[in-house]
């Protein structure tokens, strides 16, 4: 593993962890991908 992995590294979390995230930072937008269409919030 280099310096990289740790970059890009993809942290898998639970719905509960999800959205404690997003209530403790300023966001602009929020993007989902939903029945394969893009929804932008």
């Amino acid at each position: 593993m280099d310096a990289n992995d740790e970059v890009h590294s993809i942290e898998h979390l639970s719905t509960r962890e999800c959205w404690d995230a997003l209530r403790s930072a300023d966001i602009g937008r929020l993007a989902v991908i939903i029945d394969d269409h893009p929804e932008i919030f």
